[in-house]
């Protein structure tokens, strides 16, 4: 029968220019990603503030290689209330023998971010297209909350954050992971993950 399961992802960013940044994430399916966040546009009169985030690593104990590609806007970043919302998919590739194949997941994410520069907390709610390798699930879309904690650090622009995640069964397809950072994330926040400048940004760089 299946039944969700939980995660805790931990990631550290790091500003490369005033338009992008780089990220590296710990899985709490006992892996690595690391992806690059750029900013398209700000948020003005005329629209919301825009980013994509692409990002690559090995997930699954070594099992799987997992790539990532999220496109991210949110609200007025200098308010103390944004919300932000995306579209994310992604796909992991058996790299061991005996390892499981995956259907690539897509799927879209949104919430709120709440909170100044120095700490913010991003509440999230995704859903996904993910068909069940092992076959536990008898639907192929799942619902995955998430909640993103970020703290600024006071040494440098690289803000940390802790992703709790609840997600479906499959561990080969980690969907525990699809909602958060990853996004986000970005946040616009994604499980992948936006970062932050004074006094709250979800899609600027440092």
């Amino acid at each position: 029968m299946a039944a969700p399961l939980a995660g805790i992802d931990r990631e550290w960013r790091h500003g490369l220019s005033e338009r992008s940044d780089f990220g590296v994430r710990l899985t709490s399916g006992l892996g690595a990603v690391v992806n690059y966040k750029r900013r398209l546009r700000d948020a003005d009169g005329g629209g919301p503030a825009m980013a994509y985030i692409v990002g690559t690593g090995v997930v699954n104990a070594g099992e799987h290689a997992h790539f990532e590609a999220t496109l991210v806007a949110s609200g007025d970043e200098r308010k103390s209330v944004v919300p932000f919302g995306g579209l994310r998919a992604m796909q992991v590739a058996p790299i061991t023998a005996g390892a499981p194949s995956d259907s690539p997941t897509i799927g879209a994410f949104g919430g709120v971010q709440l909170g100044d520069g120095g700490f913010t907390v991003r509440p999230e709610l995704g859903v996904f297209y993910d068909r069940s390798t092992l076959g536990v699930r008898s639907t192929n879309f799942i619902v995955v909350p998430a909640v993103t904690i970020q703290r600024r650090s006071r040494r440098a622009d690289s803000p940390m954050r802790t992703l709790p995640v609840m997600g479906g069964p499959d561990a080969p397809g980690e969907s525990a992971r699809r909602g958060g950072i990853l996004r986000c994330p970005v946040r616009g926040c994604a499980p992948s993950g936006p970062t932050p400048r004074a006094p709250t940004s979800i899609l600027r760089s440092h």
